[in-house]
């Protein structure tokens, strides 16, 4: 038997990755801020150079608009991965320190349409980090996120509600907290079900309910058995 012997899984797998490489490359070229999107990616995950990442993002972000690019530079200066990044950005060079760039960039793809990055801001807001404390734009930037069907944004806006202490001046308010929680069970965040079942097991916010406590408990049940997910308090 003869012939050329086959490449092995892992030649297979960066011969793959170089094509595609290629691929982003011409279509980034031509303009497609998607592709250049991927491209950043591709030195983020394969090639292992944040810095050249960075690059494509910051391009990406300030001159197509991308939000994609945005949020993930923005991730990449919060992580403090970015020793010496320069962005084309004029304001961007001017901040004092990453986490300004960060909470910079982060507003920028929340505008350009990444909800992620909205909620992310609302968190940069609500705590003042990398930019000016703002507990009115935080909460109005975390209704709209979870209006959007944004479960992560929604469990955070019940959360606050549901603290025994205020923080960042909300005042405890089990019954909008519900409005905000319910939506997220049904979004399917096994938490916001777990956070359910109690409020109705306790009464807490709606009337005490032993049928819908039961419900919403094996809902969480079932979500995590469905999804592998784990959390580390069990409902009782």
């Amino acid at each position: 038997m003869s012939g050329r012997i086959p490449k092995s899984n892992d030649e297979l797998r960066e011969k793959y990755f170089n094509e595609k490489k290629i691929e982003f490359e011409t279509a980034c070229d031509q303009g497609n801020a998607s592709a250049c999107f991927s491209l950043g990616e591709w030195y983020q995950l394969f090639g292992k150079d944040t810095g050249k990442a960075a690059e494509i993002y910051d391009q990406n972000c300030v001159d197509r608009k991308n939000g994609n690019s945005c949020f993930n530079l923005a991730l990449l200066y919060s992580s403090g991965k970015l020793k010496s990044a320069s962005s084309v950005d004029v304001k961007a060079r001017a901040l004092d320190d990453d986490k300004c760039r960060a909470a910079y960039f982060i507003e920028k793809a929340c505008k350009f349409g990444n909800s992620q990055a909205c909620s992310a801001l609302a968190s940069f807001k609500l705590s003042g980090t990398g930019c000016e404390q703002d507990t009115a734009s935080g909460i109005s930037l975390l209704e709209n996120s979870c209006e959007n069907n944004d479960a992560a944004a929604c469990l955070k806006l019940g959360s606050l509600y549901l603290r025994p202490k205020a923080e960042y001046g909300i005042e405890r308010d089990p019954h909008k907290a519900f409005s905000f929680i319910k939506p997220c069970c049904e979004l399917g965040h096994p938490n916001c079900c777990q956070i359910l079942a109690v409020m109705y097991r306790k009464g807490d916010g709606v009337e005490q309910n032993n049928e819908l406590f039961e419900k919403y408990k094996h809902l969480t049940k079932r979500i995590l058995k469905e999804t592998g997910e784990r959390m580390g308090v069990d409902i009782v």
